[in-house]
């Protein structure tokens, strides 16, 4: 009878003592890759991707399930200089821009998270999200003249979704811990397209349609963080 009992007693602090190994929380700060192939890019930054700065938030379901979702930005700007400028300063630097491009990329993702094994150090995992990619465009021919009527400010968004693999990392585990993780994967958005809220389409009220661009490739993401 004492067996049965204390394996019954087992049993039930059991279940309590793997929920302890790790907490139904997480909190990461997080710095993530967002390819492009799309040449358009190349007006805004040499580098053919957006390297997002942000925060992630997750929270267990059931089981190995958790539900992930996250909230990264970045601004990345390129200056082109009028070759015809003459100047008594020596260096580039010294000259003013002709133009500056600069674009601003937001990202909201949600999705499921499947842990392949929560209990030891490292943590394995695959993760699905879909993505909301908020695009801003703003090109400046004269930068250091504020209210330039020039000046051409585009918006949009468009919908898509990241898959990858990636690890977790706890070196202790506790009711509240530090964690890091790396995930990889790709990314894929629809057709960003930039519209211009003060310039009307002809004939229409609909803002103008300026371009467009579309974030698909090689993924990635870090973060650090506690779980409690």
């Amino acid at each position: 009878m004492s067996i049965l009992f204390a394996g019954a007693l087992l049993a039930s602090v059991a279940p309590a003592a793997e929920a302890a190994e790790r907490p139904a929380r997480a909190a990461h700060l997080v710095i993530g890759g967002y390819h492009t192939s799309d040449e358009a890019f190349d007006l805004y930054s040499p580098v053919d991707s957006i390297s997002a700065f942000g925060l992630r938030l997750e929270h267990d379901l059931r089981g190995p399930v958790s539900l992930v979702g996250s909230y990264t930005r970045r601004r990345v700007a390129s200056e082109y200089f009028d070759s015809m400028v003459e100047s008594d300063r020596d260096t580039p630097e010294s000259l003013e821009a002709a133009l500056v491009a600069a674009f601003t990329g937001q990202q909201i993702t949600l999705g499921p998270k499947l842990r392949m094994d929560r209990r030891g150090v490292f943590s394995p995992y695959v993760v699905a999200q879909g993505m909301a990619f908020i695009g801003t465009s703003r090109l400046d021919d004269a930068p250091s003249t504020e209210d330039n009527v020039n000046e051409l400010r585009m918006r949009g968004w468009a919908p898509g979704f990241v898959a990858a693999g990636g690890v977790e990392a706890a070196p202790t585990l506790g009711p509240v811990y530090l964690t890091s993780f790396l995930e990889m994967g790709y990314n894929w958005t629809a057709q960003l397209e930039l519209r211009d809220e003060a310039v009307r389409e002809n004939g229409t009220n609909e803002p103008a349609l300026m371009g467009d661009l579309a974030f698909r490739g090689f993924y990635v993401q870090l973060g650090l963080g506690l779980r409690f």
